[in-house]
This record gives C-alpha cells, sequence and structure tokens, in this order.
C-alpha cells in the first residue's frame, strides 16, 4: 500500500481517536468482568488494511501514544501492538483473503495473542498484581467483547433495507 500525506493523516487521525475512546470511554465499561481493549481491534485492521509496515509503525506509535497517556512504563503497549499489527500485515501479504470469515478470526486470534503478550510482557516486568485463573478470562473474553463486522457481498443492501411486515 502506498501512503500518501492524506492516508497518512486519516491513519494519524484514527489512532488518536482510538486512543481517547479507549482511554475515556472504553475503559469504564465492564462486560463479562472485563474492559473492552480496542486498541488491538484498530492495529489489527489497520495491519490487515495496509501491510506489515504499516500495522507495525501504527502499532508502535499507538502503543507509544496509549502509555504515555496512561503512564504506563513505556514500551508495553508499543511491543505487543506493533507485534500484533506486523503478523496481521504479513498474513495479508501472504496469502488472499477470500473468505469473509477469516479477517474476524484472525482479528480474534491476534486479540487473543495481543491480551496474552500483554500478560507475560506485565508478569515479567514483575507488575505488583495478584496472578489467577481471571487472567485466562481476560484473554479469552476480550476478543468476543466486540463483535466484528460481516460483509455479505451478495446483496449489500440486506442491512439498509428494513424487513417487510405487509
Amino acid at each position: 500500500m502506498i501512503i500518501t500525506w492524506r492516508s497518512a493523516i486519516r491513519i494519524a487521525l484514527i489512532m488518536v481517536l482510538s486512543v481517547v475512546l479507549q482511554v475515556s470511554f472504553f475503559s469504564y465499561l465492564s462486560f463479562f468482568g472485563t474492559t473492552p481493549d480496542i486498541m488491538p481491534l484498530v492495529v489489527i485492521s489497520l495491519g490487515l488494511l495496509g501491510g506489515a509496515l504499516v500495522g507495525a509503525v501504527c502499532g508502535f506509535a499507538a502503543g507509544l501514544l496509549l502509555d504515555s497517556t496512561l503512564l504506563q512504563t513505556l514500551g508495553v503497549s508499543s511491543l505487543v501492538l506493533l507485534t500484533v499489527g506486523y503478523m496481521a500485515g504479513r498474513y495479508r501479504e501472504g496469502t488472499e483473503i477470500s473468505n469473509s470469515l477469516v479477517p474476524p478470526l484472525v482479528i480474534g486470534g491476534l486479540t487473543t495473542a495481543a491480551a496474552a503478550g500483554f500478560a507475560a510482557i506485565e508478569l515479567m516486568l514483575g507488575v505488583r498484581t495478584p496472578v489467577s485463573l481471571l487472567v485466562l478470562r481476560e484473554i479469552d473474553a476480550n476478543p468476543l467483547i466486540l463483535p466484528q463486522p460481516r460483509q455479505n457481498p451478495q446483496n449489500r443492501n440486506a442491512i439498509a433495507k428494513p424487513p417487510y411486515t405487509g
């Protein structure tokens, strides 16, 4: 993908908006006892759309911005988001996405990997939190929180038209 100034500004706005929404809105929600984390979703989506380089750069920048905003250890989010953005981009460059179920499955799998990566890095850095089996619930429930959009290439107007009640 060729990045122009207009597309770079759009990507930067998407990342800044997603960090602001993560910090100000999604961090206060609770589903199944966990909070939704939209940052891996945004970075993986940008990686699937733009390729490995776009995914890695967006992951690093979004992670650095998120760590700076939350005053956390710099680099933890950057490392994990860089990795999943790069992996999503490499998947896009290496294979052809021919089925509409592939992107949601890739996003779900890489979001699970991102949650496990966050937990592993924080554990290695010695973050003073009790570790229990609730970490597994956080890792498993996080990809299920935000539904993925479905595409139906045969009937593009299926969502726009209300059902006939005659």
